[in-house]
């Protein structure tokens, strides 16, 4: 069941504005260049480009990733650049940086991902940070992500993601953090999600997730053996959580792991959760500054199920 096309309403559309960096070259779907380009451009010709953000590719697919884009659009593609996964950030962002006039004019980077940088006790990790961001600026992109374990982040990595940038035209650092993976072990537990989101919500930290959140609602699903975590429960906790900052911990492990897809209620005026809101301009104001995206392999999927749920998505 689905509601009128004409009912759009705006808290859900602000909700959902280029929620998912496109990672089809990523498992498990793991297309061929070619066939994730083409499901790209598919995506962007559709009824569900607002939901659709960069491209995420790493440094050495992404001159034949540009070359498949301009040649089927003429333009240059939004990159997410996957990078310092095989080699140092600093390389990677090296030969990007390196690559010929002509393969950069098919490209733009809006985003750098990479791994938490790892340290010595005699260079903190702030110091490295600032001098990985000082050369990130070379592709001068809009954001700059720093993964973290799930399992054992501390408050201290959100301090010093935020506090150690932000100086002249350089990119604030934010965090990225995996949310599933290919067993239940991979899915951090509410606890740990919820600590997340509060830490980043304390220190005005933005950040993207990744990896196990196909799904809105959270849910058993019996071919993984566990439960997965829900876009809506982690994005609509982010959102409840700026506009109630004194909410307590149950609370927000409650909206994480709520299953009923009618608790979250989208109206012109709020993102309503059972009894609390945020109201559709704090909604876009986290969207904008706090809960960025999400990476996902696949857009078709949790685009059909919006469409699906009873709540009633349409573009």
């Amino acid at each position: 069941m689905t509601v009128s096309q004409a009912f759009k309403p705006k808290s859900l559309l602000a909700f959902t504005e280029g929620l998912f960096d496109y990672a089809g070259l990523y498992p498990p779907a793991a297309l061929p260049i070619e066939d994730a380009v083409a499901e790209y451009v598919r995506i962007l010709d559709s009824d569900d480009a607002r939901l659709c953000g960069p491209f995420v590719v790493d440094p050495d697919r992404l001159p034949a990733v540009a070359r498949a884009y301009h040649e089927r659009t003429g333009e240059a593609v939004p990159v997410s650049l996957l990078a310092g996964t095989r080699r140092p950030l600093r390389d990677d962002i090296r030969q990007v940086a390196e690559l010929p006039a002509a393969v950069r004019a098919q490209f733009r980077i809006d985003q750098i991902e990479s791994r938490w940088p790892e340290t010595s006790d005699s260079r903190p990790t702030a110091v490295l940070m600032e001098d990985l961001v000082t050369e990130s600026a070379r592709l001068s992109p809009e954001r700059l992500f720093f993964e973290i374990d799930p399992g054992s982040w501390q408050v201290a990595d959100v301090a010093t993601a935020t506090t150690a940038f932000g100086r002249g035209d350089q990119p604030r650092a934010g965090l990225k953090i995996r949310c599933g993976g290919p067993d239940p072990s991979a899915v951090p537990s509410v606890a740990h999600t919820g600590g997340f989101l509060r830490a980043c919500s304390n220190a005005g930290a933005y950040f993207k997730a990744t990896a196990g959140l196909h799904h809105a609602v959270r849910a058993w699903h019996d071919g993984f053996g566990g439960f997965q975590h829900g876009f809506f429960n982690v994005f609509a906790a982010a959102c409840i959580l700026k506009a109630h900052p004194g909410l307590d911990q149950l609370t927000l492990e409650t909206i994480l792991s709520d299953t009923v897809p009618h608790s979250f209620v989208f109206t012109n005026k709020a993102l309503v959760w059972r009894h609390l809101s945020a109201p559709t301009a704090v909604v876009s104001q986290v969207r904008e500054t706090g809960a960025m995206s999400i990476g996902s392999c696949s857009i078709a999927e949790p685009a059909d199920e919006l469409r699906q749920l009873t709540i009633g998505y349409h573009v």
